[in-house]
């Protein structure tokens, strides 16, 4: 179009089967491709790739399913982003045993004239083991974002869900669960994790302060800052045993004394139960 504009549609066919006498093999894919160029100043391009393939062998099978999508685009290489989404079934079978495996993942992308730059990730995933001696299932579904401004900040936000179950002949079966939140802003990372698995489970928080409210009070009750926790208004049931410190100068509370001893570790008072 007068050498400002160009576009081209490429659209491609493909089935192929081999038989011998050892299995069969057999392919199809389709390829789709489409591109677009404005006057070298804006461009864009679209991909989606489709393929099947099955071995088969005196082995065992192989069988593979695949989808891809990408698409991209540029405005004068002052802007590009793109988005790719692939999903794939892959079986694999012998004499061994089986595995199966189906993932979804998408990814999209943005730069702005190389100052700015965002990404999303979204992964999901099923995976099957199965061999003579036990079973093994895995899933999980993970999310990632990340920016970064020209240098001067970076930040990323993880979050995840992930299962495992094996099973082994002869041992008990083992499951394992963890969902997971991770925060990393300029490299100040803070985040929970929440695991149950066979042996216990978990609840873990990474943060320079954990503070617990009612929603009625914008006064915390718990709260750990510092190395230290501090708590309001608290009222103890049950054993009490608490210890300013274990040797030394100290005061110690149990349910029934009050102690305090000295720098020497000698006790000064004593009240209560005597």
């Amino acid at each position: 179009m007068n050498g400002k504009a160009s576009s081209s549609a490429l659209d491609t066919l493909s089935n192929t089967v081999n038989h011998r006498t050892t299995g069969l093999s057999a392919l199809n894919t389709k390829v789709t491709n489409l591109t677009t160029d404005v006057n070298g100043k804006a461009s864009s391009s679209a991909l989606t790739t489709l393929s099947n393939k099955v071995n088969h062998s005196t082995t065992g099978l192989s069988a593979l399913n695949t989808k891809v999508t990408n698409l991209t685009t540029d405005v004068n290489g002052k802007a590009s982003s793109s988005a790719l989404t692939t999903l794939s079934n892959t079986v694999n079978h012998s004499t061994t045993g089986l595995a199966a495996l189906n993932t979804k993942v998408t990814t999209l992308g943005t730069t702005v004239n190389g100052k700015a730059s965002t990404s999303a990730l979204q992964s999901l995933s099923d995976q099957v083991n199965d061999s003579e001696t036990g079973l093994e299932a895995i899933q999980s579904s993970v999310t990632s974002l990340s920016t970064t401004v020209s240098g001067k900040a970076e930040a990323s936000a993880v979050t995840g869900l992930t299962q495992r179950v094996t099973s082994v002949e002869g041992t008990a079966t083992a499951v394992e669960q963890r969902h997971f939140v991770n925060l990393d802003a300029n490299g100040r990372v803070a985040g929970v994790e929440l695991y149950n698995g066979t042996g216990g489970s978990s609840f873990t928080v990474n943060a320079d302060a954990f503070k617990i409210y009612n929603g009625t009070s914008d006064i915390s009750p718990f709260t750990v800052s510092g190395g230290k926790v501090n708590m309001s208004n608290a009222t103890v049931t049950g054993g009490l045993n608490v210890k300013s410190s274990t040797s030394g100068q100290r005061m110690e509370i149990t349910n029934t004394q009050i102690k305090i001893f000295d720098a020497s570790g000698n006790l000064r008072v004593k009240l209560g139960d005597i």
